[in-house]
C-alpha cells in the first residue's frame, strides 16, 4: 500500500454574512474540499501549504494572506 503525507489549509475571512471559508471544487469527489496536497520529499508542512495554496488558487503568502498555526 502506498502512503504519503499531506497538508490542508483552513483559509477563512470575515465576510458580510459572517465567516467565509476558501474551498475548491473537487471533480473527482463531486464536492468541495480544502486547499492542500501531498508533501514532497524534504519539504516542510508549511512549505507544502504555501506551494499548494499558490498552485491551486494563485494567491501568494505575504501579498494575499498571512500564514499562522494559530486560529
Amino acid at each position: 500500500m502506498r502512503s504519503s503525507e499531506g497538508a490542508l489549509a483552513w483559509i477563512t475571512r470575515d465576510g458580510a454574512m459572517g465567516q467565509e471559508w476558501l474551498t475548491r471544487w473537487n471533480r473527482k469527489w463531486n464536492n468541495r474540499s480544502l486547499i492542500g496536497g501531498h508533501r514532497e520529499d524534504g519539504e516542510s508542512f508549511r512549505d507544502c501549504l504555501v506551494r499548494e495554496i499558490l498552485e491551486e488558487t494563485g494567491i501568494r503568502e505575504g501579498e494575499d494572506y498571512v500564514m499562522s498555526s494559530e486560529p
